[in-house]
């Protein structure tokens, strides 16, 4: 595929909530709004948003679907990640990068840290399978659509980085199995989790907090990603105080 530097940048997340900060952020009058059929995506002058739904066969078909459209110049897999290694806090934003793609973007004063991600099929919720996780792989963090999404810019010859926010850390428990609620097409099964909650109404004190604790880490990503992205449009850098709002190195776990 013929890269055009004029073609818009792709930047994806697999939820919403991963990804409306980002959007405020960066967002103009240009914007496309998303239709109601197929995963939603945004057209800014000088970007395209994708939201590719969760896991691995959600964002393949989600991302396989767009290229067969688009043709972007870069990609950035962006959202919420589970931290693996203790030395990464909750708020961390983590970067893993092609080689040479956002190097200027992330040498000088950002916010990112260099972070190895581990693509995971399923949610890891509790302390003790993320230490477990964080022997086997040595990666600082997981998620579950990463590495899809960038090999999949791979074999178009597409750079693409993977920029994530630690939205739970090594030594923090999910407050219920996500996993559990996951159907066959990888989306929450929303009755199955009323039910679950009305069986154990104590649940629901700690997924409040849980969601709470998730806003800040959104608007972190999204501070982090105006920050770096703002450099690709070939020219200075934006700031968060200009907009209103970490180095991908290629060690993509299996």
């Amino acid at each position: 595929m013929e890269l055009n530097r004029n073609n818009p940048g792709l930047v994806t997340f697999a939820v919403p909530e991963e990804s409306r900060p980002f959007l405020r952020a960066w967002g103009d009058a240009t914007a496309t709004r998303p239709t109601r059929a197929g995963p939603a995506c945004w057209r800014f002058g000088d970007l395209h948003v994708l939201v590719t739904g969760m896991g691995c066969r959600n964002a393949d078909t989600s991302v396989q679907r767009f290229l067969v459209a688009h043709h972007p110049r870069w990609i950035v897999t962006a959202g919420f990640a589970g931290g693996l290694d203790p030395g990464f806090p909750r708020g961390t934003v983590g970067i893993s990068s092609d080689p040479g793609f956002l190097d200027v973007a992330v040498s000088k004063g950002s916010m990112l840290r260099p972070m190895t991600f581990h693509e995971s099929r399923r949610v890891v919720q509790t302390r003790e399978a993320k230490a477990e996780l964080h022997r086997a792989s040595a990666c600082h963090a997981v998620d579950m659509e990463s590495q899809t999404i960038r090999r999949a810019a791979m074999a178009r010859g597409i750079p693409s980085a993977t920029i994530r926010v630690v939205s739970d850390d090594a030594n923090e428990d999910l407050p219920l199995d996500f996993g559990a609620l996951m159907g066959p097409d990888d989306r929450i099964d929303w009755a199955q989790l009323v039910l679950i909650l009305l069986g154990s109404p104590s649940l629901i004190p700690r997924l409040i907090r849980f969601q709470g604790r998730l806003r800040p880490c959104a608007d972190s990503l999204a501070r982090a990603l105006v920050d770096v992205l703002g450099t690709l449009r070939g020219h200075a850098r934006v700031t968060a105080a200009d907009r209103a709002g970490p180095p991908i190195n290629r060690t993509i776990s299996n």
